[in-house]
């Protein structure tokens, strides 16, 4: 796996970040798949966490490839390359499954 894919992998983790800082900015958390329109939420509580959610993972993305790609100019390996899209798949379903099941946290049962 070339190094410069490696490092194409930080652009998804930015624009992740910034999908989550907008979503706390705006509010708008009718943009997740989860939100259920007749249920009633928490939306104070759930937009702070989606925004750390995808903030978090976001980062850990950027970081992950700068750290990985460095790596494997470094060591000239090319299966760092493996052993990094591991760790963003891993990443990748954290992010999913913590958000498939943690938002039933925050509905309001009446």
């Amino acid at each position: 796996m070339s190094t410069w894919i490696i490092f194409a992998f930080a652009v998804p983790g930015v624009i992740v970040s910034l999908l989550g800082r907008y979503i706390n900015r705006t509010g708008y958390v009718e943009v997740l798949k989860q939100y259920d329109d007749k249920k009633k939420y928490n939306r104070e509580g759930l937009k702070t966490f989606v925004y750390k959610l995808m903030f978090y993972t976001g980062i850990l993305t950027v970081l992950g490839s700068l750290i990985f790609g460095i790596v494997q100019i470094v060591t000239k390996n090319d299966s760092v390359g493996l052993y990094f899209l591991g760790f963003y798949i891993l990443i990748t379903l954290h992010y999913v499954l913590q958000l498939r099941f943690c938002c039933k946290r925050y509905e309001i049962k009446e």
